[in-house]
């Protein structure tokens, strides 16, 4: 596969990542129907689904990464608030975190991107307690950044 090659696969990986991060905000939005459904289920089986077609195209594909179907939108139901006590928004925006930027263990080969994995999941830690703690943003910038950043690598070790 020649680098042109590779670099529009990248880049069909990030188009991949903006469109979960729009569903994700959409999906965050009061008034708007199924809202959690689309966070959920239509934004993380997006995103599944965009990751398994990719392995194809970059021809990597294990049968580990349909763990993504489930282990993607299993993750996007787990709740992260804590209301009025931090300690426990803070344990809970870790814990999901944590668990979402773990989905990318069903994508890397034993050892081959070990590295660029934990990356992810300390990126995928710091969106969530950081963004999600402090507000720097307006909710829906706020929310894209944490979509994006919790898998922002996934698309990256795809080809490896």
């Amino acid at each position: 596969m020649t680098e042109f090659h590779e670099l529009w696969l990248y880049a069909l990986g990030l188009l991949a990542v903006f469109v979960y991060s729009i569903l994700y905000a959409l999906g965050g939005r009061e008034g708007i129907k199924h809202a959690k459904a689309i966070r959920r289920y239509l934004g993380g089986l997006f995103l599944a689904l965009s990751l398994i077609g990719l392995s194809f195209l970059w021809h990597t594909f294990s049968w580990w990464s349909l763990g993504l179907l489930i282990g993607i939108p299993g993750t996007l139901s787990l709740g992260y608030g804590g209301g009025d006590q931090f300690d426990k928004e803070l344990a809970r925006r870790s814990l999901y975190g944590l668990v979402l930027g773990a989905q990318i263990f069903w994508l890397t080969p034993p050892l081959a991107a070990l590295d660029l994995a934990f990356v992810q999941v300390i990126l995928s830690m710091l969106a969530s307690v950081y963004l999600g703690i402090r507000n720097p943003l307006h909710p829906p910038g706020e929310e894209m950044l944490i979509a994006a950043l919790s898998v922002i690598v996934f698309p990256f070790v795809v080809g490896l």
